[in-house]
């Protein structure tokens, strides 16, 4: 299995560019170092599409390595067929190579093993395999008799779980089952009884349904996230079972005499083994789906963030709003250099605390000229604004030419790096409160040399952000931190 052609057919690419970028990498060449100064060597590709040749590498020799120990484990058993050998070869992903290798994975003790090891085995293949009305099965029963199988009924119910086991095995029936299942299937969760669901996060999760095939990502990881904290039951109905029951029936059919008893293994076979099963692995082929897209997009909306536009040649008033413990205020020059603190409460209902307000934030406009007040959109923020447009409007109607604006920015991650080393080491002797309204301050004037500061992670990119692969997670932030720094550079 060649990896390198895999990722250029993948990707769209050629062999050599591949082969080279991975050459380069190999060497220990940063992503940034071969996207800036190794060109001719890779015809030009970005970074984007240089760590998507790296990452699709690693996975593609990760997903062979998985083949070839399923294909091994398989082979020792004597469950290597050549249908199974060819769907393992051409498994796109390490999900489809567990989906094809679940059935197989054998515990120590199961229904069918026990019977098995009664003898069974034969049996089972006979009744299965005989096309001919005059078989009886009842009468070949009968061969298997001894002192641990005692009756022809005992002999009959456990070879039921040896048939139930081959037929749970059988990669044309799961991929029929799952097909059926994907297309027609409606997702249902339920309010589990008795948990506790604050402030009704997964309220409309309690009687929801929708089609398997039509769920978006965003749905998905919302509803496994309800299941995890025990809040919603969450499973997968009304996808036609008779249906299914009778076309497994017809696929297994060869005698009348042996078909109603082959039913009774059949739906052994599908309420037992195949439809939890495969229930189980198309919640997971869902997750898998919107897990990948949501890391896509938690890594392109840090990267907006990382490059929004800065503000220059602006003097700034921060504020890190709040209610009872007051709005923080910090006043910055141009270059972001901290001037000044001061702490204000204007949502107290106190007519005294929100005079003085009004006065504080005016003396700093004044004494700093400031041309933009900066506030955060965390808790009071809506008040906050209001405040200050007030504030603002009263000041034009007194000075017709005064021009000063306000402007709202995420807060998100500041109380991360107010408590962070580099925070302590740049003001040692702020509170933690100032520090966030420096930072929210400065983020508006310089997004990206401002979040650099603070572990990617913690940016808060999306809604789901740790509901996905944190180490997948992680390393696709960091590209985009390190693509934006190498694009713009940041002061050090």
């Amino acid at each position: 299995m060649n990896s390198i052609l895999n990722v250029a057919k993948k990707l769209n690419l050629s062999e050599k560019q591949v082969a080279d970028t991975l050459a380069l990498l190999q060497e220990g060449a940063t992503i940034p170092f071969i996207a800036r100064y190794r060109k001719a060597a890779t015809g030009g590709l970005d970074e984007d599409q240089i760590a998507k040749i790296n990452e699709f590498y690693v996975y593609d020799v990760e997903l062979n390595k998985r083949k070839e120990y399923v294909s091994e484990i398989l082979k020792e058993k004597g469950l290597l067929t050549e249908e199974l050998s060819k769907k393992l070869f051409l498994a796109e992903t390490k999900q489809a190579v567990e989906n094809i290798y679940e059935p197989f994975k054998i515990g120590k003790k199961t229904k069918a093993t026990e019977a098995i090891a009664l003898g069974l085995s034969k049996l089972a293949e006979d009744i299965m395999a005989s096309s001919s009305e005059s078989f009886n099965m009842f009468s070949e029963a009968k061969k298997y008799l001894n002192d641990k199988v005692q009756t022809v009924e005992f002999a009959l119910e456990q070879t039921k779980f040896i048939i139930a086991q081959i037929v749970s095995q059988d990669i044309k029936v799961r991929e029929y089952i799952k097909h059926q299942i994907y297309n027609y299937g409606v997702i249902e969760t339920k309010y589990k009884k008795g948990a506790e669901d604050t402030n009704g996060v997964f309220e409309q999760y309690y009687d929801f349904n929708e089609k398997v095939s039509k769920i978006p990502n965003h749905r998905v990881l919302a509803i496994t996230r309800g299941e995890e904290k025990k809040i919603l039951s969450y499973t997968i109905v009304d996808f036609n079972l008779k249906k299914i029951t009778y076309d497994l029936n017809e696929m297994f059919f060869k005698n009348k005499r042996t078909a109603k008893y082959i039913n009774e293994c059949i739906q052994d076979a599908l309420d037992r083994l195949l439809i939890p099963s495969i229930i189980r692995e198309i919640k997971t082929d869902l997750f898998e789906r919107a897990e990948k897209e949501a890391i896509t997009v938690f890594a392109e909306n840090l990267e907006q963030m990382l490059l929004g536009p800065a503000i220059k040649n602006k003097r700034i008033l921060a504020i890190d709003p709040a209610y009872v413990n007051g709005c923080k205020m910090a006043a910055l020059a141009e270059d972001g250099k901290f001037l000044e603190k001061g702490i204000i409460f204007p949502h107290n209902h106190d007519e005294k605390q929100f005079i003085e307000a009004v006065k504080l934030v005016n003396i700093f406009i004044d004494k700093y000229a400031i041309n933009l007040i900066v506030i955060g959109n965390g808790t009071a923020s809506r008040e906050t604004e209001r405040f200050i447009s007030k504030l603002l409007e009263a000041r034009k109607k007194k000075i017709p030419n005064d021009n000063v604006k306000f402007g709202v920015v995420s807060e998100v991650g500041a109380s991360v790096y107010s408590a962070s080393k580099i925070a302590i080491e740049e003001f040692p002797d702020l509170a933690v409160e100032y520090r966030s309204a420096i930072n929210i301050g400065r983020r508006f004037q310089d997004p990206l040399n401002e979040l650099i500061k603070i572990d990617p992670k913690s940016i808060g990119v999306g809604q789901y952000q740790h509901d996905v692969n944190q180490k997948e997670l992680s390393e696709q932030l960091k590209l985009k931190v390190n693509k934006a720094v190498n694009m713009v550079g940041v002061d050090l």
